[in-house]
Formats: C-alpha cells, sequence, structure tokens
C-alpha cells in the first residue's frame, strides 16, 4: 500500500482518522466531535480527555513495564483486539519498537512494524511513539481493521529522547531539571572501534577527550580533581557502577549512553560522580511476543602506526652527529675505558676508531657509512614486526518478549590480530536476559553477561625507542635487524658485543641478543574471565508506587603468564650472570630451563540496593516523582605473582633456588645480588554505604521542583565517624515557558524550557587512604630478616574530595521541531582536592596525600540541530561546542621548579595557584647569538645566555601562554538520506589552546636518545641566525642550554585545528524469507580520516604530538529477522 493511502481523511478532532476497508465498503464513524481551545485539541467528554493525559505519563515513566490492565484483573473484562502497521512516512519501511498505547495498555511493534493490542472499547484513540519520530495519535473505531499508521520523522537521535536513564531511574526529558545528554546506538555506530568509549568522542557537547599522550582521557566539563587518577568520569552498567574492562562491553548490545553533566544529574550517584557520569544502557527485551533474531558481522582494518612519521634524525644526519663527536673526543672515555664489557659503542664509532688506527682503510669506511645511510630501522621494525590490526567479531542476537515471559540471547565471538606481528586475541561474550511477570504488578527481570578471552604474544624485545644500555639511551637509526643476506643481526643489549661473543671461553650460554629470533623463544598469554549478573525485582505496591530490590554481582578473573624458554635472551642473561666457573667447569647458581612467571588478579564487587519509587498523579494539576533507597558495595581485589625457575614443560617441574644468598655476577660485571624474587601477594577492600532519596514534583506540566539528598560512606576516610561519611545534595527548578498562555500564540515556537539547578556530588580521591599502607618482605638482601616498608603514610583526616556545581539551562525547539538546542551555563567549585603534600623527611617519606587543593571553574555548552527534508532527500545536522575555564584557587601541595613546569610540555595537571590546569610557560627568547648560534634569553629584563639563572628564576618572570587542554571544543554532524542510503560525517573541532612543538635536545641526542630532525635545520654560520632558531651544536653539550632552548617560546604554538574525524555510508534494504520480512543493513566507515586545518605552520598535529593515530576501516552486515 502506498504511503498516500495508508492516511485517508483527519477527524474531526485533528487526530488521523483511518478508514476502514473490508467486504462491507468503507466505513466511517462521525459520532465523535472535538473542538480547539487554546491550540490544544480537547474532548467533549472531559473525564476522558483526564484519563488520556494520565495514560501518557505513564507512558512516558514507566513504558517498560506491563500496565496492570494487561493482568488478572483485567481477564474478566470483554476485550477485543486492534491491530496495525508503523511504519515510516518518508520510505515505507516498518518501524521495529514504537511505543503504541490506549488507555491502560501498552505494546510495542514487532520487526515488521506490526502490534496487536487489547482493547476494551470499540472507539479510542492510540498513542504511537518512536525515538527519532514526531508522537502521533491515531483514532480507531473498527478493530476488524488493520490500521497503517505512518510516522512522521523528527530524528531526534540525541538528548531530544522520551526517557532519560540516570542509572537509578528513568526520568522524562520534559520532566528533567538537570543537564543530560542521551546519544543513541544509530550515532554510536558511525565511529569503527570495538570500543563503547571510544564511540563517543565527538558526539556531545560537554564531553572531552584528550588524546595527547597516547591513551584518552576523558573529562565531563573540565577537570574537577587534581589527581590523574581520580579524573574520569564514573561509568555506569545497567544501574551499578562498573568496573571491568571497558573492553568487554560489547557496542552491538548497547542501546543509548547518558552523560549526566550537572549535580543536580550526578549527585545521585554520590561522591563517586564528581567529575561526570557515563551510564550505559544495554538493550532490553521488550513485550514483542515474536521471536527477533538478528545476525551481525563486523570488521575493523587499521592502518599501520607509520613510524616514519616521528620526526627523527635520518641515518645520515646522525653519522654526520656521530663523527663531529668523534673528532670532538667524545667517545675517548669508552674507546680508552680499561673495562669495556658494558659499554655499548655503535658501528660508526668502532668503524672511525678503526679507520683512525688504522685497521681500515678511508675508502672502505666511507662505503660502510654510505650503506648506513640509506637504511633505518623503523622501517624494519615496520616490516619484520608490525602490521595492521585488524579486528573481527560476529554477533548473534534473538529475543522474545511477552506479556508474562521473555528472553534474550546474545553471543559474540571476537578475533583480533594486533599490530605487533605475533599479538593475537580470541574473546567470547554471552549474555542471558530474562523477565518474568507471574502475578499482576510483580516483574523479575535477570541479566548474566560471561566474557572469557585470551590474548597471546610472542614478545622479542624490540621495539621503538628500545635502549641497548651501556651507556646509551636508544639505538642508532641505521640499526638493520636482518642483513641484505638474510642474516640474522646481532644487537647490543647491555654489553659491549666485543666481550659477550668471548665470555666465558665457550662455558656460559649463548650471550648475544638477536631481536629478530626472539619471538620463538618467548610468549606471553592472558586469559580473562569476567561475570556481570544483574538481578532486578520489582513490585507495584499500589497505583503508581513500586518497591524494586537489585543486586549486582561483578566478578573478574585474570591469569597472566610469561614463558622465557631457555634459549631466549632473557633467561641466557640471567642465567650467564649467577654462574660461577671452577676449575674450568660451570656452575650454575640459577638453574637451566624455562623461566616461567605467573601472574592472578581477581576482583569481586558485590552490590545491593532497595528502594521505593513513586510516580503518581497526586490531583488533576500535578504529579510526583520520587525514589527513596540505600546501597551498600563491598570491592574486594586481591592479586599475587610468583615465578618458577629451571622450567620444564615437558614434565611440569621446576627447580628450587635460594633467594636469600647474595651471590657474585659473573666476573664483577655488578656487585653481589640474590636471585631476582618475583613473589608478591596484594589485598584491598573497599566499602561504600549510601543512603539517598530524590524527587521531582510537577504543577500544571509547566512547572518542575526536584530535590535530592545522599550520604556516602566509605572505609578510606579518617578515623572519625563524621569524615567517614559525606553528605551530598542538589536542587532544581523548570519552567516550561511553552505551556504559558502568553506564548500560545507563537506557533512557530514549539518547546521553551527554563530550569536552574545547584548541587554538590563528589569523589573518593584515587590512591588516597586514610590509613597505611604496609608491604612486607620475606627478607632483606643485607640482613635475611624479614622488614616491611610504608609505601603510604597514615592520614587519620583525609576528607572526601567536594565538587559544587551550579547551572543554568535554556531548551527551545522551532519550526515544527525543524531546529531545537540547547544552551547550559555552568559555574563548578571544587574543595578538599587530594594530592601530594610535603612532609617533615626525617619520616622516611617525602609526601603524603592530603587534602590542599580547591578549584573553580566556568563553562558554557551549546547543542543545536537542525532537521529539513528536500523533496524525497532528508538533510540532519548536530552542531555542539563547549567552553569551560578551570583556574586552581588554591594549592598547598608539592611546588616544584621552574623548569619542571616548562618540562611537562603542558601535558600534566601541574596545579598553580591563581593558573588554569595543564599551564604552557616557556623562556622568553631573544634569538641565536649571530656570531656562534647560542640561544638567548632574558635575565630580569636583560637579553642573557646565563642558562642556570633563567632556568632557576620565578615563575613570575617568564611567559604563561595559557591551557594545553583546548577550552573550546565540539563537533558537526552531518546526515544525509535518500530512501535507504545514507551518508554521514562528523567533523571536530578544538580552539583555544598551546602546545610545545619537540625539537632537538643535544644531550639526549649524544645519548642517542629523542634524535629530533631538526638537527638539520640547527645554526652553523653567521646569518642562519635569519632563517632558523635552533641552536649550534656544542660540544660538550650543556644541560641548562638544552632546557632552555627547549622550553623556549619559540617552540611554542596554537593548538587550534579542525579534523575529520568519522565517514560513514550505510544502505538498508529488506526482503523475504518465507513469510518473514528480513531487514538488511549494509555500512562502510572510516575514522581518523585526518585534519582538515591546524593553526600552527610546522606540520605538527596537537593532538598526536609524535606519533599521529591510524586511520580504521569498518564494514559491517546486519540482517534483522
Amino acid at each position: 500500500m502506498q504511503n498516500k493511502d495508508r492516511l485517508s481523511t483527519m477527524s474531526p478532532s485533528g487526530l488521523p482518522h483511518f478508514a476502514s476497508r473490508s467486504k462491507f465498503g468503507t466505513q466511517r464513524n462521525d459520532e465523535r466531535t472535538a473542538n480547539r481551545n487554546d491550540g490544544k485539541v480537547v474532548r467533549n467528554d472531559e473525564g476522558i480527555v483526564r484519563q488520556m493525559v494520565f495514560i501518557i505519563f505513564c507512558v512516558l515513566f514507566s513504558g517498560f513495564l506491563v500496565s496492570p490492565a494487561f493482568g488478572q484483573g483485567a481477564k474478566s473484562l470483554t476485550q477485543t483486539v486492534v491491530r496495525g502497521v508503523v511504519s515510516s512516512h518518508l520510505d515505507g519501511k516498518p518501524i521495529e519498537g514504537a511505543s503504541v498505547t490506549v488507555d491502560k495498555k501498552h505494546t510495542r511493534t514487532y520487526k515488521e512494524g506490526r502490534f496487536t493490542i487489547s482493547v476494551d472499547k470499540p472507539t479510542g484513540i492510540l498513542t504511537i511513539k518512536h525515538i527519532g519520530y514526531k508522537e502521533q495519535r491515531v483514532a480507531y473505531e473498527n478493530t476488524a481493521t488493520i490500521l497503517n499508521i505512518a510516522l512522521r520523522p523528527g530524528e531526534k537521535q540525541i538528548e531530544e529522547v522520551e526517557v532519560i536513564s540516570t542509572g537509578y531511574q528513568k526520568i522524562p526529558k520534559e520532566r528533567a531539571t538537570g543537564s543530560f545528554v542521551q546519544i543513541d546506538s544509530t550515532i554510536l555506530a558511525l565511529r569503527v572501534t570495538p570500543n563503547i568509549l571510544s564511540r563517543l568522542d565527538g558526539t556531545a557537547a560537554g564531553l572531552q577527550f584528550d588524546n595527547r599522550t597516547g591513551r584518552s582521557k576523558i573529562n565531563v566539563r573540565g577537570i574537577n580533581s587534581l589527581n590523574e587518577l581520580s579524573q574520569n568520569p564514573l561509568i555506569v552498567l545497567d544501574n551499578f557502577p562498573y568496573e571491568g574492562r571497558i573492553e568487554d562491553i560489547d557496542p552491538e548490545t548497547v542501546e543509548s549512553v547518558t552523560i549526566l553533566k550537572d549535580a543536580a544529574a550526578t549527585s545521585i550517584w554520590g561522591v563517586k560522580a564528581g567529575n561526570g557520569v557515563i551510564v550505559i544502557n544495554r538493550k532490553k527485551i521488550g513485550s514483542d511476543e515474536s521471536v527477533k533474531i538478528s545476525l551481525s558481522n563486523r570488521t575493523i582494518l587499521q592502518d599501520q602506526s607509520d613510524l616514519l612519521a616521528i620526526p627523527d634524525m635520518s641515518s645520515a644526519d646522525f653519522i654526520e652527529m656521530e663523527r663531529m663527536l668523534y673528532d670532538k673526543g667524545f667517545y675517548n672515555s669508552k674507546l680508552n675505558a680499561a673495562d669495556q664489557r658494558g659499554l655499548v659503542l655503535s658501528p660508526v664509532v668502532r668503524l672511525l676508531d678503526a679507520n683512525k688506527k688504522g685497521k681500515m682503510d678511508l675508502e672502505s669506511m666511507e662505503s660502510a657509512f654510505s650503506d648506513f645511510a640509506r637504511q633505518d630501522y623503523r622501517e624494519d621494525l615496520m616490516k619484520y614486526f608490525y602490521r595492521n590490526p585488524l579486528n573481527n567479531q560476529f554477533n548473534v542476537n534473538i529475543a522474545k518478549g511477552g506479556n508474562k515471559y521473555g528472553f534474550g540471547l546474545t553471543a559474540m565471538l571476537q578475533q583480533d590480530r594486533g599490530e605487533n606481528k605475533y599479538a593475537a586475541q580470541r574473546k567470547l561474550n554471552v549474555g542471558i536476559q530474562n523477565t518474568f511477570m507471574p502475578i499482576r504488578g510483580l516483574q523479575l527481570r535477570s541479566h548474566v553477561n560471561v566474557v572469557y578471552a585470551k590474548v597471546t604474544d610472542r614478545p622479542h624485545g624490540m621495539g621503538y625507542g628500545y635502549s641497548p644500555g651501556g651507556g646509551l639511551s636508544g639505538i642508532y637509526p641505521y640499526l638493520s635487524l636482518v642483513g641484505a643476506d638474510g642474516t640474522v643481526t646481532e644487537v647490543p643489549n647491555g654489553y659491549n658485543l666485543d666481550y659477550v661473543r668471548t665470555a666465558g671461553s665457550g662455558l656460559l650460554m649463548d650471550w648475544i641478543y638477536r631481536p629478530y629470533e626472539e619471538h620463538l623463544y618467548n610468549k606471553t598469554s592472558t586469559h580473562n574471565f569476567y561475570l556481570n549478573s544483574n538481578l532486578d525485582l520489582r513490585y507495584e505496591i499500589d497505583k503508581g508506587i513500586a518497591w524494586t530490590v537489585m543486586h549486582a554481582l561483578e566478578m573478574t578473573d585474570s591469569k597472566g603468564q610469561v614463558l622465557n624458554m631457555q634459549d631466549s635472551y632473557t633467561t641466557r642473561d640471567l642465567v650467564n650472570r649467577y654462574t660461577q666457573i671452577v676449575g674450568g667447569t660451570p656452575k650454575y647458581m640459577l638453574p637451566k630451563g624455562d623461566m616461567l612467571t605467573n601472574s592472578f588478579s581477581s576482583a569481586f564487587a558485590n552490590r545491593f540496593r532497595t528502594q521505593i519509587d513513586i510516580n503518581r498523579k497526586l490531583s488533576k494539576i500535578d504529579h510526583l516523582s520520587a525514589i527513596v533507597g540505600f546501597e551498600i558495595s563491598d570491592q574486594p581485589i586481591s592479586t599475587q605473582t610468583y615465578r618458577s625457575y629451571g622450567y620444564n614443560s615437558e614434565i611440569l617441574t621446576s627447580a628450587k633456588v635460594d633467594y636469600l644468598t647474595s651471590y657474585p655476577i659473573f666476573e664483577g660485571l655488578s656487585f653481589n645480588t640474590p636471585i631476582p624474587f618475583v613473589d608478591a601477594y596484594k589485598r584491598k577492600n573497599s566499602r561504600v554505604m549510601s543512603l539517598y532519596a530524590n524527587a521531582g514534583y510537577t504543577v500544571l506540566d509547566k512547572y518542575q521542583l526536584f530535590g535530592s539528598v545522599r550520604r556516602d560512606g566509605s572505609n578510606n576516610f579518617g578515623k572519625e565517624s563524621n569524615e567517614k561519611w559525606n553528605p551530598l545534595w542538589s536542587f532544581g527548578l523548570a519552567w516550561n515557558l511553552k505551556k504559558e498562555r502568553f506564548l500560545a500564540y507563537m506557533t512557530w515556537l514549539d518547546q521553551a524550557k527554563i530550569r536552574g539547578t545547584i548541587g554538590h556530588s563528589g569523589n573518593i580521591g584515587a590512591g588516597a587512604l586514610a590509613r597505611p599502607i604496609l608491604i612486607y618482605s620475606a627478607a632483606h638482601p643485607y640482613t635475611n630478616l624479614p622488614y616491611a616498608t610504608i609505601s603510604l603514610p597514615p592520614n587519620p583526616k583525609l576528607k572526601w574530595e567536594d565538587v559544587k556545581m551550579y547551572n543554568l539551562g535554556l531548551d527551545m525547539e522551532f519550526l515544527g521541531q525543524s531546529l531545537s538546542g540547547s544552551i547550559d551555563l555552568f559555574w563548578k567549585h571544587s574543595t578538599d582536592l587530594i594530592s601530594n603534600d610535603p612532609i617533615d623527611p626525617t619520616t622516611g617519606l617525602a609526601t603524603a596525600q592530603r587534602n590542599v587543593g580547591e578549584l573553580k571553574g566556568r563553562g558554557i555548552d551549546v547543542a543545536l540541530r537542525y532537521k529539513t527534508n528536500i523533496s524525497q532527500i532528508q538533510v540532519s545536522s548536530m552542531f555542539n561546542v563547549s567552553y569551560v575555564k578551570d583556574r586552581v584557587e588554591t594549592y598547598n601541595g608539592t611546588l616544584l621548579s621552574a623548569v619542571n613546569y616548562m618540562g611537562s610540555k603542558g601535558e600534566s595537571i601541574r596545579p598553580i595557584t591563581g593558573q588554569r590546569l595543564y599551564p604552557l610557560y616557556s623562556f622568553r627568547s631573544a634569538g641565536l647569538d649571530p656570531d656562534n648560534g647560542d640561544p638567548r634569553g632574558y635575565f630580569r629584563g636583560e637579553i642573557s645566555k646565563n642558562y642556570s639563572k633563567i632556568n632557576t628564576d620565578s615563575l613570575q618572570y617568564h611567559t604563561f601562554h595559557g591551557t594545553s587542554l583546548p577550552p573550546y571544543y565540539g563537533n558537526f554532524k552531518l546526515n544525509i538520506s535518500y530512501h535507504g542510503f545514507t551518508v554521514s560525517s562528523n567533523v571536530q573541532f578544538k580552539f583555544g589552546h598551546y602546545f610545545r612543538k619537540n625539537s632537538i635536545n643535544y644531550g639526549s641526542a649524544y645519548r642517542y636518545q629523542d634524535i629530533h630532525e631538526d638537527f638539520q635545520y640547527r645554526w652553523q654560520k653567521p646569518g642562519d641566525e635569519q632563517h632558523t632558531n635552533v641552536p649550534s651544536m656544542p660540544y660538550p653539550a650543556v644541560t641548562a642550554r638544552d632546557d632552555f632552548y627547549n622550553y623556549s617560546d619559540v617552540l611554542v604554538h596554537k593548538g587550534d585545528l579542525i579534523r575529520l574525524n568519522d565517514l560513514s555510508a550505510s544502505y538498508r534494504f529488506k526482503g523475504r524469507i518465507g513469510q518473514r520480512i528480513v531487514h538488511t543493513a549494509i555500512s562502510v566507515n572510516c575514522s581518523n580520516v585526518g585534519l582538515l586545518w591546524r593553526r600552527n605552520s610546522v606540520g605538527v598535529d596537537p593532538d598526536y604530538n609524535r606519533l599521529p593515530a591510524p586511520r580504521s576501516y569498518g564494514f559491517n552486515v546486519t540482517f534483522n529477522y
């Protein structure tokens, strides 16, 4: 049937009225009348109007519950059935999961958009809702007719949703006073990553990802803690805090993600919510009685890391530097040392010395140097040890709902190959859901999720940044892992190669490190087991009053094993060091054989919660929604590690060793040392108890009042009871202006709502405890007696961190909901922040964790959405922008020297009273000395090269550029659809921050570390200072000079950028298998596409200062049956 045939006429009430087509012809019932008053459709029967309003509220608050009218009490009523099909007005495709309600009845549509619902009257009004579509009311009058209902798109995919889940309750959006963002599965599917949190990057105002250090650090509305371990937002999975690995949450099972941003939203989570809350909601079983089957396969291919993009010195430049250093006598101390056994010299230095001593002619040496200049060990790393990571995931979902019983099964098989050529992972993720409704008003839900993952690798010890020791902090760049003739290269590892080739005169084990072969003799494996079990019992005591009991069990067991075989370099080196040659016979203090290291860790989180839910109309004009409850959690964590020497994997035996005796190291390479004892046992238990309550009161659907209180107690804090417990509260107001008569004439305005909140949330403070932590050891290396060390001193006055936040928001919709948006202004004040504080050094400890800081911040979040139809093309867009400014109000903790603040490059918090977090300071540069290329600065206003004085001068005399964490950030998402085709893009932008470019540090370069390509741009002759800021190459290197240049303002640049983060294209179509319709979706994605624009002209991506993020390509096929 065509769309134009589905909707025939409009009833007098203004509702869609459907013709009944049957063998008796077309029938219509025009007995009902209606009139319009103040822009609202009003039935003549006011009692029915009140009943319908009540039904809508019930649907909004508890649409997932089966109405009692479906229960035993309704069996005695005479009922008929209404059937229908719900589809999209634009493309005619059926809509699954749409909410259909009438009176006190509720159901949802099946896969084909079909529904059946029992009704008590032959005529009435159905209310149909679905996320992304406008709500529609449809009149029915002949229950023998199948209704065809076409919903018009609203595309409210983010924030504008029916219900917001906080993890404790579900709140209708129109009654929310707090600041929330809800992201549905459509938005989440745009990113190509198996990690659900990574999919949130660039999706919501107020949510920021900091990727500068190589790992993502997430913040919601800025920073509220001085401890980097305490900055992450709380992760909640299905109503309880999640303690497992994020990788174990299957993104395909996630229905939506809610981000709680202000204190009124987060305060319900108490002392763990000071940094915001991310609530992950997995898919639940609906009331659809048909069996639904979904099959999907997702493949993600990632680009191999481009090590050549790292701005390192070329091999030719490096050889030039080595020749210059050799001529200056830099290597003489090594070359002339009486004991060279532990000294490492590069091939170039050895050849230079051989040529100088007449052992090699100049032509042969230059030929060798020419060959070296064409080699780059990064190319060998990518060739022999790296590859394109690949992730493949297959999902099966089976679900069957119903009014009495529902069942769901999800299974995911994942196979990954890591970027390391020998790394792989296999994972099985199985989830089982059950819903029971045995009697009227009683509902029991259970969800059990089991994850097993096995990760294997064959490490070789060689990677970018490899350090051979022996006086070198890095490896020479012209290293070749495999020679031109296929010979495996010998690489120094802690010793001079000439020494280990002859040490022991053949009586020792082979002592040479060959990285290319090491993967044959090393194995690592990790077995991870994760169990998550949720049990919810809900009983409706009375109309609108329910009692809920919830229990969550979370268990994580991890077993790691590292096997260093006898032929591995790690084992050979350790055995040789503890070998003594007596009378021409080797005596092994450490037995030959494999070395096996096992580690075990287990975490067990047990949580219980019980609460009373109230959700009912108090009268014709007001409504109350409230919860009051109690919860307790207990989280013991234990780890243990032990090692077996002389392990034989064939017969499963190991050798006993003497850990107490300090043995001489072979030929005096080091002082006497006991055999390494790695056995360790750790245990920790964290308990939290909470009492909480919140209530929302609504009058005339226009005025909302919200309040919450919570009191948390933990064993982590002070000895006094008032320090163990922390009271938290929040208060909010909202005013729906559109409901007022003075705005009724504004037909172009669909919604206008003002809301304001104030409240407190908090942080426990990672790593901070009121009690001391002792580490016990079996025997001291000198006394052989048991001993203990204090790793964390006691602090009985330790308090909870507290975050106070004000929020003022405005929500608006215009032009038939084509344009919508929200603006939130917020102010926050964080107190009692925990950080390191200096203590009396005579205690044996330098610092203790104490409440020493205070932060203030303010900001704004703006979210805009626009949608329109151009013929049959649907265009929707989403624009988010945020501004956050955090300032240190007070800091009484450890203060560092100026160089330490400079050296962080703005990648560390580094709190300073009166300044912003992640501050970026620099020394003011006066250019290069035209005579010798020395960098020049200023000391007390005068040009100076006294680097020691400049570097140690007070910060007040140096340049503060600002923060290196972007204060302005956001994204723009565009979505274009035509019939079944959809193309999407997501562009991110960041402004207002600074970064420091890396450059040459001569002292580090001479040690073969941080060999930056800026070496080629250095000052070499007078006049070069006109076109370069890179200082001349000094000899010897001066640390203060290097520090001054590397921390000077010539290397500081603005970090503004615009990035194309994601591209996606998909096609959806349907077919039939027998009588069932099969919906198929095919999509291709690309993430981390690349920069569109950057403010700096030095070619640096400020988000990834060293190694750019590789692109990811995804392909996904889904069948829904």
